[in-house]
């Protein structure tokens, strides 16, 4: 039962994970477009353009939460592990279980603030007349898929207890504890 839920919560991590790379990746790229464009109309035909840097804001959010994902996904956030790195192997299995709990049980209260934030946004962008909702979206979609890779990783580490009795020392798991320090 736990390795089902394992493999699913880990497609489903991985794929969720790849679209946001390319989704980043796309909007990496129109935001160097859009930025390209403002400057040329500003100082080349000398006539500024109102949407640009309104456009560029909104995107360059998106990018920031999706790649506050992709960094969760691959363990990339900043961590003091001196201590842990002290402990037996064990004692930091446990530790980095505790550590995912309680991360996800934050990003969670942020994640139901952020989604009544944006449910109940009402105003618009004063260049695009953008609903707002689209842009404040970045900051639940972002924390949601935070939560869904914590998740999966701390499923993989419990199968990894429950399969070999030792938690996260399973090299050929894409969601060891090696590779995803959290």
């Amino acid at each position: 039962m736990l390795g089902k839920l394992n493999s699913l919560l880990r497609k489903i991590s991985d794929l969720l994970n790849k679209t946001a790379e390319k989704a980043c990746i796309g909007m990496i790229g129109a935001l160097v477009a859009i930025i390209l464009i403002g400057v040329f109309y500003r100082y080349v035909l000398r006539r500024g353009l109102p949407w640009p840097e309104e456009l560029a804001r909104a995107i360059n959010i998106w990018i920031a939460y999706l790649g506050a994902s992709i960094g969760v996904k691959y363990g990339e956030h900043v961590g003091i592990d001196l201590f842990v790195g002290l402990l037996p192997e064990k004692a930091r299995a446990v530790f980095r279980f505790f550590t995912r709990l309680v991360v996800v049980f934050f990003l969670s209260i942020i994640a139901y603030y952020c989604f009544f934030y944006t449910a109940t946004a009402r105003s618009t962008t004063p260049a695009l007349l953008m609903p707002v909702k689209y842009i404040n979206a970045a900051l639940f979609v972002g924390f949601v898929l935070m939560i869904l890779h914590l998740v999966s990783q701390t499923v993989s580490d419990l199968h990894a207890v429950v399969a070999r009795g030792i938690a996260g020392v399973d090299d050929s798991e894409p969601h060891s504890a090696d590779e995803y320090p959290l």
